[in-house]
């Protein structure tokens, strides 16, 4: 009588039977939750230190947010674009749309800029001196 494998064995079994990508797929979803939640922790820091949140979301006027978008733009469409530059265009978007009263655009946008953060905190090991 063949003696039927553990709910465990079984398990064990599929893991070994996992390939390169989803391998690669579920260590880039461990870094990014732990990524989100050292976010989460600064955030709740963040709260208690300065509870009070400024009423304004720029002291820029919507055509000087323009006017900075548009360079932002510029240089991201060429071999001179940063991380830098790519987050400050997401920021830029969110707030010309802040601005125009855009708020689920603004949501957009500002989703745009949370990923790409997370983007260059994922890869910052690229950045150091050398």
């Amino acid at each position: 009588m063949t003696e039927r494998m553990s709910d465990t064995q079984e398990y064990m079994a599929d893991l070994t039977q996992i390939d390169e990508e989803t391998l690669s797929q579920l260590r880039e979803r461990k870094a990014v939750l732990n990524a989100l939640d050292k976010i989460k922790k600064e955030y709740d820091a963040a709260q208690k230190k300065h509870p009070a949140w400024p009423d304004n979301a720029s002291n820029c006027s919507l055509s000087g947010i323009k006017e900075n978008l548009l360079a932002f733009r510029q240089s991201n469409d060429t071999d001179k674009a940063s991380a830098a530059t790519i987050i400050l265009e997401e920021l830029y978007e969110a707030l010309e749309a802040i601005l125009e009263g855009d708020i689920e655009q603004a949501k957009v946008e500002l989703a745009q800029t949370g990923a790409m953060i997370l983007r260059l905190y994922m890869n910052v090991e690229r950045y150091r001196s050398k």
